[in-house]
């Protein structure tokens, strides 16, 4: 069975950073739960922790496998939740078009999705129910995205964070960190022509392409030599520590604005304190996008039944899944039944040309009604009468 271990929604991300998977970990925590469960699959973005696994053991344990092989500790029980079967279907669906996102109709989280099906894929020896159940949703929300238009009103966490800095016309801003929300950010400040952008990274050579567009790359060793000439600092790292410390700000001065899209968070918490700054968390930026979310929830309402359908065809695939021992059986007693009267006729005639027309046409029929058997026990399945077909079928054929 297919189920789901998530983080409850609305959570605060003060304890939802707690819950953050470190990417040199992964490997080693899919080792752990593949000893315990047929197929695993890890969704781990910076507002999202869900754990997808098929099991057959009734008698496993799921949430304390989960917890001892992620290490969250027993105070975080209370902020986690399971969904199985038809339920962990439909939050997969919903989830890749958009609707459990913090920026409702987002869609970012469908290359998250594509990209944590792609190392599913990599590390897991049995290709079962649940890696077909992501290849469905994907496929699924690619539909909802073509369908709903909903790249006509573009949204994401860098696309509110930069037209706020458009609108408040900050003039020095400083971005650290420069991974795949560091890139867009950067690639949106060159199409609306910003000058003073200084980017912080710690590979500066890896970056060097971009000096022609007029960005300014600063090694991170070097970056408290200008943070405190910013208007703006943009902190989107995936690092498991703090980037920006309280030290490092100076307490009077000019207003400063600092959005931090990081979980765990890169800007101590503590800086909020000082009157001249605003810092913005990864919820709070979230919160900016009142209007454009009201237009996406619209037309998203009306291409739900995109999601529906996959969900019955991925649960009719499930159903039929199930006749794939019988189907084997039909099969090799329809080789039966053709090689014997084969061989019973070569037995009675010498001439060879006679003999393979009749081996021919020998298995064409039994082809025939053995795939037209399987047809009628998949119809019966789909209709829910699965049974009285499978009873009938198996006396006919003596399987």
């Amino acid at each position: 069975m297919i189920a789901m271990v998530g983080i409850k929604k609305d959570t605060a991300i003060d304890i939802r950073e707690k819950f953050a998977i470190n990417e040199n970990n992964k490997e080693k925590i899919y080792k752990s739960l593949l000893s315990k469960f047929k197929e695993i699959v890890i969704l781990n973005t910076c507002n999202r922790t869900e754990i997808y696994l098929n099991y057959i053991s009734e008698d496993v344990d799921i949430i304390k496998e989960v917890t001892r092989s992620l290490e969250w500790e027993a105070q975080l029980l209370p902020f986690i939740f399971i969904i199985e079967a038809s339920c962990a279907y439909k939050h997969l669906c919903e989830v890749v078009c958009g609707y459990h996102s913090k920026l409702i109709g987002e869609d970012q989280i469908l290359g998250q999705i594509k990209d944590a099906y792609a190392y599913a894929l990599k590390v897991n020896e049995e290709k079962g129910e649940l890696l077909r159940l992501f290849q469905q949703a994907i496929t699924c929300g690619k539909e909802f995205k073509k369908e709903a238009k909903l790249y006509e009103i573009p949204v994401s966490t860098s696309s509110i964070v930069v037209n706020k800095t458009v609108k408040e016309d900050f003039k020095n801003i400083m971005v650290i960190g420069h991974g795949e929300v560091g890139s867009r950010i950067i690639k949106s400040f060159i199409s609306h022509k910003r000058d003073n952008i200084y980017l912080v990274v710690r590979n500066t050579e890896s970056v060097q392409y971009l000096k022609e567009s007029g960005i300014k790359i600063i090694d991170i060793k070097e970056k408290n030599k200008y943070i405190n000439e910013m208007d703006c600092i943009i902190s989107c790292t995936s690092a498991q520590y703090l980037v920006v410390l309280k030290e490092e700000i100076i307490e009077v001065g000019l207003p400063l604005t600092i959005f931090d899209m990081s979980v765990p968070r890169d800007v101590e918490k503590d800086i909020a304190r000082f009157e001249r700054v605003k810092v913005y968390n990864i919820d709070e930026i979230s919160k900016i996008d009142d209007y454009n979310r009201i237009l996406r929830v619209a037309r998203m309402k009306a291409h739900r039944y995109i999601i529906d359908n996959y969900i019955g065809q991925f649960e009719e695939w499930l159903r039929l899944r199930q006749l794939t021992p019988v189907i084997r059986q039909l099969k090799n007693r329809g080789i039966e039944v053709y090689t014997g009267r084969s061989v019973a006729f070569q037995h009675k005639i010498r001439d060879i040309h006679a003999i393979e027309v009749m081996d021919t046409l020998l298995k064409s029929v039994s082809d025939a009604y053995v795939n037209r058997a399987i047809e009628v026990l998949k119809e019966e399945t789909l209709e829910g009468d699965r049974e009285e077909a499978l009873r009938i079928i198996k006396k006919i054929f003596k399987i």
